[in-house]
Parts: C-alpha cells; sequence; structure tokens
C-alpha cells in the first residue's frame, strides 16, 4: 500500500523544482539590466579646507667651477739607474707594455704619468720622460728607460748623478 501523502509530495517537489528556476532566471535577469543605483562607499570623505600652495621654487645649483689641477712641485737631485733588457715587453704599474725604446722612467712616489724634466748634472744634458712605472726602495732617485739612458750618457756608467723635476 502506498503512502498517503505520495501523490502531495511529488507535486510539492515539481513545485519546488519551478521555483528554484524561477529565483535563478530572475538573477539572470537582473545581472543582465543596468543599474543606476549607485552604492555609497563604505567611509564617508571628510571635507578639507584648500589652502592655497605656495609656488615651487627650483633649486638652484651653485655652478662651481672645476678645480684647478694643482702642479706638483718636485725637484731633487740624486742617482739614476736603467733598465737593462730582460724587462722589455713587460708590463709597467700604469698598465703600459715597456718599450726600452720608449722615453719612460720609474719613480717611486710621482704619480704616473707625470712628465719630469732630467738633467745630467755631469754633461749638462737635458731629458723629458715620461713616469709609467713604480720603483722600489733603494739608492736610485729614478730608473731610466734605455733610450732614455742613452741619450742623457748613463750607458757607460751604473749609476749617473741628475736631477728630476716635475713638469705641469
Amino acid at each position: 500500500m502506498p503512502w498517503p501523502f505520495t501523490n502531495l509530495l511529488k507535486k510539492l517537489n515539481q513545485l519546488m523544482k519551478i521555483y528554484i528556476s524561477l529565483i535563478i532566471l530572475a538573477g539572470l535577469l537582473q545581472s543582465c539590466t543596468q543599474s543606476t543605483v549607485t552604492q555609497p562607499p563604505f567611509y564617508t570623505a571628510m571635507p578639507v579646507e584648500k589652502t592655497p600652495v605656495p609656488a615651487m621654487v627650483k633649486p638652484s645649483i651653485a655652478k662651481i667651477p672645476p678645480a684647478k689641477k694643482q702642479p706638483i712641485i718636485y725637484t731633487q737631485r740624486g742617482q739614476a739607474s736603467w733598465y737593462t733588457g730582460k724587462e722589455h715587453g713587460m708590463v709597467t704599474a700604469n698598465g703600459e707594455i715597456y718599450d726600452i725604446y720608449g722615453l719612460t722612467a720609474a719613480h717611486a712616489t710621482l704619480p704616473l704619468g707625470t712628465k719630469v724634466r732630467v738633467t745630467n748634472i755631469e754633461k749638462s744634458r737635458t731629458l723629458i720622460v715620461n713616469i709609467n712605472d713604480r720603483l722600489p726602495s733603494g739608492p736610485a732617485l729614478i730608473k731610466l728607460s734605455y733610450q732614455a739612458a742613452q741619450k742623457l750618457g748613463l750607458l757607460n756608467q751604473a749609476h749617473l748623478f741628475v736631477e728630476v723635476h716635475a713638469l705641469p
């Protein structure tokens, strides 16, 4: 024997399906329409007093002239030695390749790239050379390239007494 409310439950089930379908259809139709109602923000803006802003002043940069390179004041007398041929082709302290025929020299303290006038005091010969290497501590004031030593007359002597003057 069937339960007495079976037909009633079937009808309710059908009505429920129709009701749910109508709710879904109403939701879809509502999402397709444009809403003119705007939601207020979740906060309220506080009124702000508008005060005049002063005009921006462009910062001026003081134009400082570049510092003039101070000339090296250096004059000293002492012994000079010269490089033998075995250093030819080696790298100097400033990165150049040592050339025995270049007019270069090594000095202990003068900046690399400094031009110096070397004077042979005994023979009054003068030559301008470029400092491109460092001289280890020792008795020599300056160590000249082969070509510079030849022009100053040093090749016949082990050491030569010279005056070294840095040029600006």
